[in-house]
């Protein structure tokens, strides 16, 4: 694998250099929750990726010896879902036959959870783990995923300078990426649209109105919860954290009904 670490050794400095930053990120949820290990990937559809990792030996062994992501990871990734969190739960017990899982337990990293966010452009990964004999970390996971949504919207805010601000020379690459067809993956979706469902866009219209949700649910004649789902649906696709921010993008013909 010396061709791959060679071609790899950018985006392993990268992450080496920007550890300490990464780090002060996840301060908060490392020091109060079970969590132990965050791992951030940036796939793009030409087979290139960016890779952080809290933990870099973990992550200089991945840039040297992996030339994909692995069948059971593919998978998950494969079924992301455009402008929506998806999830994947790691299995109980790893099957050692895959290299990635086998590379998670031999680095005592497992009991894990990855959260997908996938666009027109990449996917994005968010790994969170602890060690391989903390068995409850997932549970703790599942009753925490809001918790988790909002540490990567805090992620998406202040992590700018490490997953934005990047030189192309520090992506990795997968050696044969072709075989996943990542290209395949791609949406024919407008870069600037904001894909919503009929009901989303008429609550949405109606918050611009300035209506309450009590209102919003008299005239659709539904729930006021159902009401807030909707709203905070739209929330996670547009990446915004309150309804300001909707109408600003709402009446900036962000939002694309489909």
């Amino acid at each position: 694998m010396k061709i791959l670490a060679d071609f790899n050794e950018a985006a392993n400095q990268y992450n080496i250099g920007n550890n300490k930053r990464l780090r002060e990120l996840c301060s908060g949820l490392l020091l109060h929750s079970p969590i132990k290990v965050f791992g951030y990937r940036r796939f793009f559809f030409d087979g290139t990726y960016l890779a952080l990792c809290t933990d870099i030996h973990y992550q200089e062994y991945y840039f040297k010896n992996f030339i994909n992501v692995g069948r059971v990871f593919y998978h998950a990734l494969s079924n992301s879902n455009l402008k929506k969190f998806s999830y994947f739960l790691w299995p109980a017990v790893p099957n050692t036959r895959d290299p990635i899982m086998a590379a998670l337990l031999k680095h005592d990293i497992w009991n894990g959870m990855t959260i997908y966010w996938r666009t027109n452009k990449y996917i994005e990964s968010f790994a969170f783990a602890a060690n391989a004999s903390d068995t409850n970390l997932q549970n703790y996971l599942i009753n925490h995923l809001d918790l988790l949504k909002n540490f990567i919207f805090e992620f998406w805010r202040k992590g700018k300078l490490v997953i934005c601000d990047y030189d192309k020379a520090s992506l990795a690459r997968f050696k044969d990426f072709e075989e996943f067809k990542f290209s395949q993956m791609l949406e024919e979706i407008p870069d600037d649209k904001i894909p919503l469902t009929i009901r989303q866009e008429e609550c949405i219209r109606m918050v611009a109105k300035g209506y309450t949700s009590k209102k919003i649910a008299k005239e659709l004649e539904i729930a006021p919860k159902t009401v807030e789902n909707h709203i905070l649906a739209v929330k996670e696709k547009a990446l915004v954290r309150n309804k300001d921010e909707i109408v600003d993008l709402y009446y900036s013909g962000r939002f694309l009904i489909t």
